[in-house]
């Protein structure tokens, strides 16, 4: 879906990123996720935040799992399927709610027992990047 959006809407980040002729194909974009390690991925996202010259980061957390299916909860209910895992993966990021960008993400391959594992080391990274004036989370 990246690619059919970089394709339709995003004529402005094609001329930025120099893809005005060529579109990677979307298997590329799954190759880089899947090669890019943690530690780089970070060092890009924090080079981004350095570049918008913020003062000080208003931070948003939050997390969401994905799921091995795209059957809703309401329906696996409704027909009495077993489940076994609600989700396959966990992201947990945060993000500056002023300048809408991401700061630093955390992806668990298992789920996890609760959002709250992540907070400490997210905001930890986060305050090493800038310095946080507010940092709000959903409960």
């Amino acid at each position: 879906m990246f690619v059919d959006w970089l394709v339709e809407e995003a004529y402005c980040l094609r001329i930025v990123l120099q893809l005005s002729q060529h579109i990677p194909h979307f298997t590329t974009l799954q190759k880089f996720t899947e090669r890019i390690s943690g530690t780089l991925l970070g060092k890009i996202i924090s080079s981004f935040i350095i570049l918008t010259k913020i003062g000080q980061l208003f931070i948003g957390i939050d997390s969401s799992g994905f799921k091995a299916t795209h059957a809703s909860q309401y329906y696996t209910e409704r027909a009495k399927l077993t489940r076994r895992r609600k989700y396959i993966s966990k992201l947990s990021l945060t993000a500056d709610v002023v300048q809408q960008i991401i700061c630093t993400i955390k992806i668990r391959r298992a789920p996890t027992r609760h959002d709250t594992i992540d907070f400490q080391p997210l905001i930890t990274k986060t305050s090493e990047i800038l310095p946080l004036s507010v940092v709000i989370g959903d409960k």
